[in-house]
Formats: structure tokens, C-alpha cells, sequence
């Protein structure tokens, strides 16, 4: 064979050899490892300060990621103007891959800056981050400046891995035939839950309430083959059980049939899983029911290869059993409709505390999931939730009017938290709620995967 005929067959093997388009999964195959752009990360916006592109950042070595990810670094006040405080880490012994600045727990500041030899990674105005996740540069030092109090100590930086796993809840209305403008959403995520669509009546019997539930179903089934995610369904009481306040009684008399039925449901719809979502237990007595509903419904959804997690607000995550904490694969830990002292919706600081009070209940690190919404709410906590996709926000900005949203670089922040504390991951509340992850606004595409190729 000639050397232009050898050229041109080798040619044409590297193009059999591409990965065809979709989600990176074809007729149920492994998952394929993600083309590069949807591991880039989120672009700014134009008035956004620069940052630096981490296409052409050098990969991290894992060798050199110490445990705890923190590098060593002294910490030096440098002059700054006006009301900024300013400090220069400088890395020790030499350059470092760095991808994020943690803040002292006791500051309060109005706005925060990092930068790389006078270039900006990081900015973020009005926000209670402590934790300044930036692209992955490498530098012998940094320059933070936080206009705000900040005498309770220096910043540490250092280089996280991306989160674990990211998850998303999904109306049962959603419209299949909209589904394919949001298959870069889908292949970036772990987990999709569909809420709204099921609940247990009297007989412990489960029941479909919305008509839409079966098509839906069938066009997320087909999307799992091409992208790889897992398939749960959201079930709670129903809400005449809830309103007559039987919830708890029907559940307890009913259980071993709830659970047969929930199984034969599952197989139905080639589940991977249940999600339950009972808003809420009443008092003690539902709280037991719903105990002793989560201890036996996990064992026996594992025992079939599926999976079972639970939607909780903060403040119930002391009321479940002891017995029923360990039979959950993942604490979706509701941290949004909470709102802090000068009316902000979903701050950081509160997802943090939650978090925390989470692990003192008795979750594991691995189980929690923190809830990241897709939506906003007004400072008088009235009852409006405007969707962050009809109106997009910059990355310094998380107020639009007067309500308070999650912006793509707190949603980034709070993704890397979950990460430093090697939680189980975040999820979306709703997908629909955001932009396509290929959108440079997503939330969902402002999070950053593992390293190491696939976060799943």
C-alpha cells in the first residue's frame, strides 16, 4: 500500500472511531467518557470580569492534592484602598494548581475579589459565599480583597475535585416533546426525578395523577438509553389523606401493600428508583409512620437493585428514626424556601448550616445531596417563585427586582462546599427552572464534574 493510501485508511479509522452525537450513550452501551465541550466551564458574561480559560490550565496532579485539598500558604495583609482588606497567599514551596479561596467563617464582606497577577478569577458582590470556587489556574500566590470585616482570620486556598454527582427534579406536566433542547442537562446529570406525577391512596395502593405521567415516563426512558442517567419517581400520601389528617394511620395499616405496590410500580416503569417526598408528618405519630415506612421500603428496593432517597426540609432532619436514616441511599436536603434575616432566598450560609445540621442528626456525608433551586423568591418571602431561566443573572449579581436568586457562580460555590465536605452531591429544584446546560447561563453547567472524567 502507498504512504497516501496508508494516510487516507488511517484517516478513515479515526473517523469511525468518533463518538457519535447525543447524550454519549448509545442502544444502552456504557456511558462514553464526555466530549470536551461539555466539560468546559460556564463562560461570563461579557460585562464579567475576565477569567482565565481552563482549557489551557494544567491538569491537576491528584499525587500533590493534599488531604483536606488545602495547600500551604502564608498568609500576608498587603495595603488596600479605602474600606478593602487585602491579602496575598503565597504558596509554598513553589507553584500550585489552585482552584478555590475559603473565606474565614466570621467574615462579612460586601464584595469579594481573587486574583492572579492582577487578573481576575473571582468576583462576587452581595453574596455570603465563604467559599470562591474560580477556573483552575496555576500560581505561586494570590491576591484576595474583601470590602467588609474580616478579623476573624486569613484565607486558605487550595484545589477541589468537582462535585460527586448532580441530580435533578422534574415536573410530571413537563412537556416530552420539550425534553430533547435539555439533553446537555440530562447527560451532565446523575440522577432525574420525576415529582408530581404519584402518590399512595387509602389501600396503600399507588395511583397516577397526572395524565401526562406515561408519556413523560416513556421519553425519559429513551433519553436514559442515549445519556445514562438514573430514573426515579417522586411518591407522597395523597393530599386528601394529608388534609384529613389520616396520613400517618392509612400508612402504618397499609404499609406491607405500599411496599408491594411501590415494587410492582417500579418494575412497571423500569424504575431505578424511589424518591419520597411527604410534606410533612403532621406529628409524632406520622413521623413514626413514615419511619418505619423508609426502614422497610429501602432493604427491600435494594434487594432488587434500586435505590431510595427522601426529600427533607432542615428543620425535620432530627424527626426520622434511627432505624430509617440508614435505609436512605441519598438525603435530599431541601435548602431552599428558607430564608435569612434580611430576606434572602437560599444564601449560602444557610445551605452550609443545613448541611451541618444534617451531619449532627446522624447522616452520613455520602447520603446528603444539597438542594439548589432554579428559581427565585421575593424578600418578603410572599408566595411568588419566578423561574431563574426567564431571567438570567449575571455572575456578580443573585438579585433581580426585589427577589433573590441563586446566580450561576453561588450555585458553583455551593456545588465546591459540598465537594470540600465530600457530601453525595447537589440537586436541581426544577430542571425546567434552569437553562440547557449548554446555555453559558446554566446553573447546571456552572457545575463542575469530577476530575477524572464522568462525575457518575
Amino acid at each position: 500500500m502507498s504512504r497516501r493510501w496508508r494516510y487516507l485508511a488511517a484517516a478513515l479509522l479515526l473517523l469511525l472511531a468518533l463518538p457519535l452525537p447525543g447524550c454519549g450513550r448509545e442502544n444502552g452501551s456504557a456511558p462514553s467518557e464526555k466530549p470536551e465541550e461539555s466539560r468546559e466551564e460556564t463562560p461570563m458574561q461579557e460585562e464579567s470580569p475576565a477569567v482565565s480559560d481552563p482549557a489551557k490550565s494544567e491538569a491537576a496532579d491528584p499525587e500533590t492534592i493534599p488531604e483536606g485539598y488545602y495547600f500551604p500558604a502564608e498568609p500576608v495583609r498587603i495595603p488596600a484602598a479605602g474600606e478593602e482588606t487585602a491579602w496575598e497567599l503565597r504558596f509554598s514551596p513553589s507553584e500550585r494548581t489552585v482552584n478555590f479561596v475559603e473565606l474565614p467563617e466570621e467574615t462579612t464582606a460586601a464584595s469579594v475579589t481573587v486574583r492572579k497577577d492582577g487578573e481576575t478569577l473571582y468576583q462576587s458582590f452581595g453574596s455570603d459565599s465563604r467559599l470562591c470556587r474560580f477556573d483552575t489556574v496555576r500560581a505561586d500566590k494570590l491576591t484576595v480583597l474583601l470590602e467588609g470585616d474580616s478579623s476573624g482570620g486569613s484565607p486558605k486556598a487550595g484545589f477541589l475535585p468537582g462535585v460527586a454527582e448532580t441530580c435533578a427534579y422534574l415536573p410530571a406536566s413537563a412537556n416530552p416533546g420539550e425534553l430533547e433542547a435539555y439533553a446537555p442537562s440530562f447527560q451532565k446529570l446523575r440522577r432525574v426525578v420525576v415529582i408530581t406525577g404519584l402518590c399512595w391512596d387509602e389501600t396503600g395502593e399507588v395511583v397516577e395523577i397526572d395524565g401526562n405521567y406515561p408519556a413523560l415516563m416513556q421519553a425519559l426512558r429513551a433519553l436514559r438509553d442515549r445519556c445514562g442517567f438514573e430514573l426515579f419517581a417522586t411518591l407522597y400520601p395523597a393530599r386528601s389523606l394529608i388534609r384529613a389528617g389520616t396520613a400517618g394511620e392509612i400508612t402504618a395499616q397499609n404499609r406491607e401493600a405500599l411496599t408491594a405496590s411501590i415494587l410492582a410500580h417500579a418494575a412497571a416503569y423500569a424504575l431505578d428508583g424511589i424518591d419520597l417526598d411527604w410534606e410533612t408528618p403532621a406529628d409524632e405519630s406520622e413521623w413514626r409512620a413514615c419511619s418505619a415506612l423508609i426502614a422497610g421500603l429501602g432493604p427491600a428496593l435494594r434487594k432488587k437493585g434500586l435505590s431510595l432517597s427522601a426529600a427533607l426540609y432542615p428543620e425535620s432532619l432530627g424527626k426520622l428514626s434511627a432505624a430509617a436514616r440508614p435505609a436512605l441511599d441519598r438525603l435530599h436536603l431541601m435548602t431552599y424556601d428558607q430564608f435569612d434575616a434580611q430576606g434572602r432566598h437560599a444564601t449560602f450560609s444557610g445551605m452550609a448550616d443545613a448541611v451541618q445540621r444534617a451531619l449532627e442528626a446522624g447522616y452520613a456525608p455520602e447520603q446528603i445531596s444539597a438542594g439548589l433551586p432554579a428559581y427565585g423568591r421575593p424578600l418578603d418571602a410572599s408566595a411568588a417563585w419566578p423561574l431563574y431561566r426567564e431571567q438570567p443573572l449575571p455572575l456578580t449579581e443573585n438579585q433581580s427586582g426585589d427577589s433573590y436568586f441563586n446566580n450561576p457562580q453561588m450555585v458553583r460555590d455551593k456545588a465546591a462546599y459540598c465537594s470540600l465536605h465530600r457530601l453525595g452531591g447537589v440537586f436541581f429544584f426544577p430542571l425546567t427552572g434552569d437553562l440547557p446546560a449548554d446555555d453559558p447561563d446554566s446553573l447546571l453547567g456552572a457545575v463542575d464534574e469530577r476530575e477524572n472524567g464522568d462525575s457518575r
